[in-house]
């Protein structure tokens, strides 16, 4: 099975380089300019072009860009995980990070995928408390993880994701959803607002996220029993498991490995492609 990203580049090159003022096979990979930016409309409609949903999800936290010659050549996009592991060991939740959404433009360098991975990475660890960085590669979009696989991170098996996506008559206007997403700290601004309530200032951590001890328990519970109602009566879709990699990545080597020595989990070989 052809990963969806892959076949999406096939299908766009051609078109892609008419609309290019210069030759990107005569650029090496060391001209593509590595950048911090905000997720933007352009960033969105990127990813949206290339991703197997045909959406991005919740947004990103931080972002990551490649360009050539000011042109956008690749996104990565890095948030909080939706359930933290234990990967390395309990009480280490501020450690980790997910590798939401990656991407590059059909005429590429072929290995820009991989660089513009390690560059956000190196980038997370000197600016942020991350240490853990965790992906998933999608069976449904026929996804092995082909780039974690040459960033050297681990496989640690392919029992990982939701059993089931949800689907509603009303709610997200018959889309499907997945039932964690309920319990978002947008979905909880959007309730309340649809509900007369004010969000006070102090619901809301510093870093964006909802502060479940500082929500008054009445609201709290409506919000769950509106949400629990949602999942009841939404049909089940059942979905393919994921595989999820891992990466463990100090500051300098003493950093590195006591991170090392932190991780606990079965790893096992590289997926290959059948």
């Amino acid at each position: 099975m052809i990963c969806h990203q892959r076949l999406m580049k096939e299908q766009k090159l051609e078109e892609d380089l008419k609309a290019l003022p210069f030759d990107p096979s005569s650029h090496p990979i060391d001209d593509y300019i590595f950048a911090k930016e905000n997720f933007s409309d352009e960033v969105k409609g990127f990813l949206v072009s290339y991703e197997w949903l045909k959406s991005v999800g919740v947004p990103g936290k931080w972002c990551f860009t490649m360009r050539l010659e000011g042109r956008l050549a690749g996104v990565q996009v890095f948030n909080e995980p939706a359930a933290y592991s234990h990967i390395l060991g309990p009480g280490t939740m501020k450690w980790e990070c997910l590798v939401q959404r990656g991407c590059t433009v059909s005429w590429a360098h072929k290995h820009l995928g991989s660089k513009m991975l390690m560059a956000s990475i190196t980038w997370m660890v000197q600016n942020t408390d991350k240490r853990l960085f965790v992906g998933y590669a999608d069976k449904e979009a026929g996804e092995v993880g082909i780039i974690y696989q040459s960033c050297n991170f681990r496989y640690i098996g392919d029992k990982f994701g939701i059993p089931f996506k949800l689907r509603h008559p009303i709610y997200k206007k018959g889309k499907e959803f997945c039932a964690h997403s309920l319990r978002r700290t947008g979905v909880l601004k959007a309730w309340c607002k649809q509900n007369q309530i004010k969000v006070e200032a102090s619901w809301i951590k510093s870093n964006g996220f909802k502060d479940l001890k500082a929500i008054p328990p009445e609201v709290k519970h409506a919000w769950y029993d509106w949400g629990d109602k949602i999942i009841e009566e939404s049909e089940k879709i059942k979905v393919p498991s994921k595989g999820k990699y891992a990466l463990v990545r100090g500051r300098d080597r003493r950093e590195q490995r006591h991170l090392e020595s932190l991780f606990d989990v079965k790893v096992f070989p590289y997926p290959k492609r059948s």
